[in-house]
């Protein structure tokens, strides 16, 4: 239940009205973020159906709020979206949300050329968290992508052991180890203390992964590089 019904379901009798409509081509383009396009592209909206929550005072009805559910469809990619809203005086305005929630952070293309598939799992979880706005969900999960990076590069042991082996093998520099120390310990601090960063935090330290997982497709890259491009003729 929305939190207006739980909030008026502490009062008197509460009454919930409902209609639904079938929309025709005609109505009304909605632009909003298309999770598959990647852009604001226009919706349009196929089905809705008009919420009204209705509290009686005095036998007399009293309109708390009105809201809205919309079945939409993107006029681009076709793929649907739910969206729900609703405005009134108990919430203080309106509010939306959607379904799938809109994503706050497309996932790179590179990331399906990972070789580790457990890894790709692990990084889509976290852009899943991401995108529902699971702050500490997603940081723990970040925290868990690095210790799967350093193992499978540099074998099991406790963080600080792996980062020393990653720098002695050259995965990393010394100012890569400070920058990973820093993102890891946000892990740390939301699975153990219960911290959960900003949404800015949050980006910087899935910026600080994405960085790290990239670089050793680029060293990859490199060297397929290098073993197709003709050798220096000398004399």
């Amino acid at each position: 239940p929305s939190p207006l019904v739980c909030q008026a379901d502490n009062r008197s009798a509460l009454r919930r009205e409902k209609g639904f409509n079938a929309m025709s081509e005609e109505s009304t383009d909605s632009w909003i973020a298309c999770n598959k396009c990647g852009r604001a592209t226009a919706h349009a909206c196929r089905y809705s159906r008009d919420n009204a929550w209705v509290e009686e005072e005095d036998d007399h009805p009293v309109l708390l709020a009105k809201g809205m559910v919309e079945l939409l469809e993107c006029r681009g990619c076709k793929s649907w979206t739910v969206r729900e809203w609703q405005e009134g005086a108990a919430l203080g305005g309106r509010e939306e949300k959607y379904m799938p929630p809109r994503a706050a952070r497309r996932e790179p293309e590179w990331l399906s050329r990972v070789a580790d598939y457990r890894l790709c799992l692990l990084m889509r979880e976290v852009y899943g968290a991401l995108d529902y706005d699971w702050r500490q969900i997603a940081a723990v999960g970040c925290r868990t992508v690095f210790e799967r990076l350093m193992s499978s590069a540099v074998g099991d042991g406790r963080f600080d052991e792996m980062m020393n082996r990653m720098v002695s093998t050259g995965r990393l520099t010394e100012v890569q180890r400070a920058t990973v120390s820093a993102a890891i310990e946000v892990g740390h601090a939301a699975a153990h203390r219960g911290y959960s960063p900003s949404r800015a935090d949050l980006q910087g330290l899935i910026s600080i992964v994405e960085h790290v997982m990239q670089a050793d497709l680029l060293a990859a890259d490199a060297e397929e590089l290098r073993s197709r491009t003709p050798p220096r003729r000398r004399g």
